[in-house]
């Protein structure tokens, strides 16, 4: 989209895929559609943090699924070892959702950051994959390591400070 442009968002719903809840998304302008996502999120019972199967809470609606932004279920982002760059993020208050942890906007712009400036001159973000493993709360520390792959993607893995995983990703970049 140009400066300006107004966008529409549609979402809906496109079923279960094992213990995920399936959503995806299309944002279009006068100019078409300019980002299509497929999610697959996981449902938490607040009270106990467990997960709660989808069809257990959600009843969707008879054509649900028929019609999909993208052919395909988010992919598993894999863990890595030998970062070759590494940054740490403390969270913030306005880092905080009303659920009590980092909003997951936040870890998406936490990621993007971790590129340099000409890097981000350079390149634009042509499919980013996420994946948010566990909460982190106010206060605590996100070490966020970065590694090229060979076919020039991207991974970051995000872990605490005693080396639980938090969140992962694989950004892949066309050329500005």
């Amino acid at each position: 989209p140009g400066w300006g442009d107004e966008l529409d968002l549609e979402t809906w719903p496109v079923g279960h895929h094992g213990a995920f809840a399936l959503r995806d998304f299309r944002f279009q302008g006068k100019r078409g559609t300019c980002v299509e996502a497929a999610t697959a999120w996981l449902i938490v019972d607040r009270d106990s943090r467990r997960p709660v199967r989808p069809r257990e809470v959600i009843t969707l609606p008879p054509d649900c699924g028929r019609i999909r932004a993208l052919d395909e279920v988010p992919p598993r982002v894999s863990d890595f070892t030998g970062a070759v760059i590494t940054r740490r993020m403390e969270a913030a208050w306005s880092d905080i959702d009303l659920n009590g942890h980092v909003n997951n906007t936040r870890y998406v712009d936490w990621i993007l950051d971790g590129f340099s400036e000409d890097f981000h001159r350079r390149h634009l973000p042509r499919r980013v994959e996420i994946n948010f493993i566990a909460e982190l709360r106010l206060k605590e520390i996100l070490e966020l390591n970065y590694m090229e792959n060979a076919d020039k993607s991207w991974l970051v893995n995000g872990k605490k400070t005693d080396g639980e995983s938090v969140v992962r990703g694989r950004l892949y970049w066309n050329t500005a």
